[in-house]
Parts: C-alpha cells; sequence; structure tokens
C-alpha cells in the first residue's frame, strides 16, 4: 500500500491565506477591469489591495514542495498522474460546466467567437488547462496559474522518469531548460522549484537555522520586492538588470519564509494554523476558483442598488464585502460536493484498481 504523507497543517494554512491574499487582489483588479472601480478613487489604495497578488506564487511554492513529495512517495508516475487529475478536474469542471451554459443561452459573444461549433473545443482546451501556456482562448481568469501547474506535474514526472536513468546533472539541465521556457511566459514559475527545491535539500536549508529566524519579516519584503518585479515584467516582457537583482532578492525572500513555515517554526506558522486559515485552507481550491465569477456578478448586481449618497470607497468596500460571503458559500458547497465527493467516489473507483492494498 502507498504511504501517506504527514498532513502539514502549516501548508495547509498557507493555502488558505494564499486564497485570501488572491481575493483581496481582485477587489481593485476586477472592479477596474470592469469599469466599477471610481476613476478619482485613489489607485494607490487599489495598488495596496493588488499585493494579493503574490498569493499566485505562495500556490507555486506550495504546489513545488508537495507535488515533488506525493511523487517521490507514490514512485508510480501513473497513479500520480491520475491522482492529480482527480485533484483538479472536479471542481474545475464544475466551473467551467455553468460558465459556458450561461454564455451558450445568452447568446452573447464568449472567448472572441459567436459561433457555436467552436464551443466545445474551447471547453475542451480549457479543461485540459492548455490556456495560459499557450495562446489559447481562456474561459476562467483564474485558470492561467492551473496551465502553469499542469506544465509543472509533467515537468516533475519528466525529472522522476530521467532521475532512474541518467544522471542528476542530465535531470537538473532538463528542468533549467523547461523551467526557462516558462518563465519567458510568466517569471512567478520560478517558485514551483523553489519549492521543489525546499523538499529535496530541506535537511540541509534546516541547518542554517539562524537565517529563518524572522519568517513574517521575509514574508513582508517579498510581498514588496515580488509585485515591482512583475511590473517590470509586464512593461516590457523581460526583466532588466534591476528587476534581475530583485528577482534573486525575492526568490531568496521566499525561501526565508517558506522553509520555516514549512516546518511550523514562528508567529506566521502559529496564526496559519488557526481555525479560520484551516478552513480557508479546506476550501482553498474552490474558492479560487469560484471568487472571480462570483464577485463579477455581485458588483454587477449591486452597483446600481447603492445609494447615490454612498461614498466611491464604502461603494468598492460593500461590493467586496458582499462578495466574500456569497464565493465562501459556492467554494463550500465545491468543495463539499466536486472535490471530496465526486473526487472520493472516482479515488475509491480508480485507485485501488492502479495500486490495490496488499
Amino acid at each position: 500500500m502507498v504511504s501517506r504523507a504527514a498532513f502539514n497543517r502549516n501548508l495547509h494554512g498557507l493555502r488558505g491565506y494564499a486564497a485570501l491574499g488572491v481575493f483581496f487582489s481582485h477587489c481593485y483588479t476586477i472592479p477596474r477591469d470592469y469599469g466599477f472601480w471610481p476613476e478619482h478613487l485613489s489607485v494607490r489604495f487599489g495598488e495596496f489591495l493588488h499585493l494579493g497578488r503574490y498569493g499566485v506564487e505562495i500556490f507555486f511554492l506550495i504546489s513545488g514542495y508537495l507535488i515533488t513529495e506525493s511523487l517521490r512517495r507514490k514512485a508510480d508516475i501513473r497513479v500520480f498522474l491520475i491522482e492529480r487529475s482527480i485533484r483538479l478536474h472536479p471542481a474545475y469542471i464544475g466551473v467551467l460546466i455553468p460558465l459556458f451554459a450561461i454564455k451558450w443561452l445568452s447568446g452573447s459573444p464568449f472567448l472572441g467567437t459567436r459561433e457555436l461549433s467552436a464551443v466545445p473545443l474551447h471547453f475542451i482546451s480549457n479543461a485540459l488547462f492548455l490556456p495560459g501556456v499557450l495562446p489559447l482562448p481562456l474561459a476562467l481568469g483564474a485558470g492561467w496559474t492551473l496551465s502553469f501547474e499542469a506544465a509543472f506535474y509533467l515537468t516533475a514526472v519528466a525529472a522522476f522518469w530521467l532521475a532512474r536513468r541518467y544522471a542528476t546533472v542530465i535531470v537538473a539541465s532538463v528542468c533549467v531548460m523547461i523551467g526557462a521556457v516558462l518563465a519567458a511566459r510568466y517569471p512567478g514559475v520560478v517558485f514551483f522549484f523553489v519549492g521543489a527545491g525546499v523538499y529535496l535539500y530541506r535537511d540541509a536549508l534546516r541547518a542554517w537555522p539562524a537565517l529563518f529566524r524572522w519568517p513574517l519579516a521575509a514574508l513582508v519584503i517579498w510581498m514588496l520586492q515580488w509585485p515591482v518585479v512583475l511590473v517590470g515584467y509586464a512593461a516590457s516582457h523581460r526583466l532588466t538588470t534591476p528587476g534581475m537583482l530583485l528577482f534573486a532578492g525575492s526568490t531568496f525572500a521566499s525561501l526565508l519564509f517558506f522553509v520555516p513555515t514549512v516546518d511550523g517554526v514562528g508567529v506566521l506558522a502559529r496564526l496559519l494554523r488557526t481555525r479560520v486559515f484551516q478552513y480557508f485552507g479546506d476550501i482553498s481550491y474552490s474558492f479560487y476558483l469560484w471568487h472571480s465569477p462570483v464577485m463579477i456578478v455581485v458588483d454587477r448586481s449591486l452597483q446600481h442598488l447603492l445609494p447615490s449618497t454612498l461614498s466611491d470607497g464604502a461603494r468598492i468596500a460593500v461590493l467586496a464585502l458582499a462578495s466574500l460571503p456569497v464565493a465562501i458559500v459556492a467554494a463550500h458547497l465545491s468543495w463539499r460536493i466536486c472535490e471530496k465527493g465526486i473526487g472520493n467516489a472516482l479515488r475509491r473507483r480508480l485507485l485501488p484498481r492502479l495500486h490495490p492494498v496488499v
């Protein structure tokens, strides 16, 4: 029987923290992109909310660590890939089906076309996590990160297969080449490999405890550095020399907060083990998928119903606060029905055949 990894409450809570960070980031970007954000309302305040964008990179760090752990523990590529599909697809398909159905029934343009014949192909490409890494129409805004997630899974599988047959330097070279190609599309991909490195070299990293005394301070430094890297990259799709220095500094800062957090050291880890962050860790994936469409619907429904005397700042706050409980309810239902219900049923049906208990 495949051994099970010990449940890491610190990483579980970190997932919840990352999901909330992305939500607060979208409290600015969604009103901005859909014309709800007042032009005269402070953009600096909006950019402060937008700092939550680093939640995506926290997800990448966690995935890099846990996927490497999972693949090495199972030592079976087929079981690993099926488990990953069971983990991701039920909840993701649960979002795509109503999204495509609503657009199809409304007759409005969707993904750049009104042709119904193109809908099945767009659905399949999105279900396979192709948009993001590949220049294909993206149905769900959050789906682009899943494309990079899937690409990392395949990279990890390739590294695992090569490691059984070739020298470490060859495996490392292949990972660096794939990472460079993916990083050209989005530089945050590097954090998958940081997370994987923390798992592979965790004993050596723990030998330097003096480096990891203030994980919360390291997280704050990383929060301030990484958005600057992304802003510079967005302007020209390349990193300048100062950008490369900040990129290196961000990578190092991510190590300084992630290593002790994995081990449960520091104030940050204690906060992540609280009930609130543990619950958001439970629903984090479904919350990540559902919060954007929920926020768009709530914003469009409420923006004309709010009193005209309400200030612009209060209006944005109401829209954000109204979106949060609806997103939590949608995420909880998705977690219970899709992730737990359908996911566990698929595991019982598929995995024992591949890896019977002995």
